[in-house]
């Protein structure tokens, strides 16, 4: 259900009051909630939430969960108010993004990893990246498949091997990091893209692999395509792409191979249907 309200009163742990048809009623925040927003709350905020009907007890005070915030403000003067937050100018923002970006490079990568048997000092670094490069439309420009050889470790680890499928085929089209560095820097500079990924570890761990290999940072415009379905969607919970493309297209994908080049033409799916859902 939903309500539009200023908040009456600001309880203790979470807690807060509305006065509703002439009488108090309570509503509680859970803790990815209370971290984001609580700070928001005070006597006179305006709210309008998205809450559960059916009161439960907590703390001895029957009270009604949100579920998510849909906009919160101060009034100010006669006609003006101050905005905290507002998911609707928070979706205009995605839309314009998605409908304006171009060129697009979505991009996945694979890392080596710990062993079964703990190497000491061991660091992570990328050993496999996968590109894929689109117009607005989603025509493709370019695609590339790259097999890296880790440098301060420069065993690909069992558990890594495993984990991935490697055989000797794909040791065997290995190149450096700094060789592929080079190729991959290219193709920003000759294009500029905007560089789409499912969540920070892969902008966290290009930027670590950079610097162990002494290569400088390339300044990519990176969008976390997690983050807008988050922030989009209002959600509690991060989904996992693959989820998401099954969502999309209604379909099962197959057992997932964790190969960059697969897990990049995903990313590509998703952006896409993401992008025709919010924009219809």
């Amino acid at each position: 259900m939903q309500l539009t309200a200023l908040v009456h009163s600001v309880e203790a742990d979470s807690f807060f009051t509305v006065i509703k048809d002439g009488r108090k009623v309570y509503f509680y925040l859970q803790k990815n909630l209370v971290k984001k927003f609580y700070k928001y709350l005070n006597k006179g905020t305006y709210v309008v939430i998205d809450y559960e009907d059916v009161p439960v007890k907590r703390k001895n005070v029957c009270a009604h969960k949100i579920n998510h915030f849909i906009a919160i403000s101060v009034p100010k003067y006669r006609y003006n108010r101050i905005v905290y937050y507002d998911l609707e100018v928070i979706r205009d923002g995605i839309r314009d993004l998605v409908k304006t970006i171009n060129p697009i490079m979505f991009i996945d990568f694979e890392m080596n990893m710990q062993d079964y048997q703990a190497i000491p000092n061991f660091e992570q670094e990328i050993i496999e990246t996968g590109m894929v490069l689109t117009n607005k439309d989603g025509a493709i420009i370019k695609i590339k498949h790259w097999y890296i050889k880790p440098t301060k470790f420069p065993r690909i680890t069992k558990r890594a091997m495993k984990f991935l499928h490697y055989t000797n085929y794909e040791l065997s089209k290995a190149i450096s990091f700094r060789q592929f560095y080079k190729e991959f820097a290219q193709i920003v500079k000759e294009y500029n893209p905007y560089v789409i990924v499912w969540g920070k570890s892969d902008i966290t761990q290009l930027k670590k692999t950079c610097q162990i290999n002494s290569c400088p940072d390339l300044k990519l415009r990176f969008v976390n395509l997690l983050q807008l379905h988050t922030n989009y969607y209002n959600l509690k919970n991060s989904p996992g792409l693959f989820s998401m493309w099954e969502t999309y297209t209604n379909s099962k994908l197959p057992e997932q191979k964790h190969n960059s080049l697969e897990d990049a033409l995903v990313t590509k799916d998703v952006f896409f249907k993401f992008k025709e859902t919010i924009i219809k």
